[in-house]
């Protein structure tokens, strides 16, 4: 079932989009008393994306809210990870709206997209490590083309306490051909963290790599809520890892906002 309550059909194969409970301290709509909700960290209206003649997903219409864990449920190839490559700015909408901080990605869009992207960050799945830089330099590297106006000193910082958050401190000087698979991945992880960012895409699922290593912490999607309060969309592959933790469908929060007023 899409987020708009029409079921998922063979052309339209994403299955629900599932919000996880929060806090409550994000408004849904603007409370009686006349205050303003915040603006949705992501929105997509109507959004239809196709390569060539097949139709990946049609009329796709969802809303994150700041702070907000979003998870997009349906089988394998239904079109999860094309969704979030198309929040980050790497495919073209065929049809709809898709907008990111107030910035749209469906007019022009190239334009702009190096300022949402330092406010968007894209957990790769296969990694896209720099073989020829240590652990530390990938992330150095990573946290400079966001925006090099930072200084040199507050990225090292950086870069050093997200390697310290996934336990690789240690690691730090190691190159990707030295460092384990697994490794690998919570480096991934690590630099997309690093840049602290406002919206966060883990194709992977919410907890993209466990946390290991003595001072690990809560990794992906679910640390980046707990830490910075970024929102975060995820895929679950299978209703058991919905299972696994609470949510709720976006239909069922529009039926309880509307007993609470």
């Amino acid at each position: 079932m899409a987020s708009n309550g029409v079921r998922a059909t063979e052309r339209d194969p994403v299955a629900q989009v599932v919000k996880s409970a929060t806090s409550g301290s994000v408004p849904a709509r603007p409370a009686a008393n006349g205050v303003t909700a915040p603006a949705p960290a992501v929105r997509i209206a109507h959004l239809t994306k196709s390569f060539g003649r097949r139709a990946v997903f049609s009329d796709v219409n969802f809303t994150v809210a700041p702070g907000e864990l979003v998870e997009i449920v349906g089988p394998s190839g239904a079109g999860k990870t094309t969704l979030l490559r198309l929040i980050h700015g790497q495919l073209r909408p065929t049809k709809g709206q898709v907008w990111v901080e107030g910035r749209s990605l469906h007019r022009w869009w190239r334009r702009g997209l190096g300022r949402i992207r330092r406010e968007v960050s894209f957990i790769y799945q296969e990694q896209r490590l720099l073989p020829r830089l240590n652990a530390l330099e990938n992330l150095v590297y990573a946290l400079m083309l966001v925006d090099p106006t930072v200084p040199y000193s507050r990225i090292r910082r950086r870069a050093l306490e997200a390697l310290d958050a996934f336990g690789l401190g240690n690691r730090r000087k190691s190159y990707p051909s030295q460092l384990s698979a697994g490794e690998r991945q919570r480096i991934a992880v690590a630099r997309a963290l690093a840049s602290r960012p406002r919206v966060l895409l883990a194709p992977g699922g919410q907890d993209s790599s466990p946390p290991r290593g003595p001072g690990a912490r809560q990794p992906g999607a679910s640390g980046a809520r707990e830490r910075w309060g970024a929102s975060a969309v995820a895929p679950a592959h299978s209703s058991d890892q919905r299972a696994q933790r609470p949510q709720r469908d976006q239909r069922d929060q529009r039926d309880q906002r509307k007993q609470r007023t």
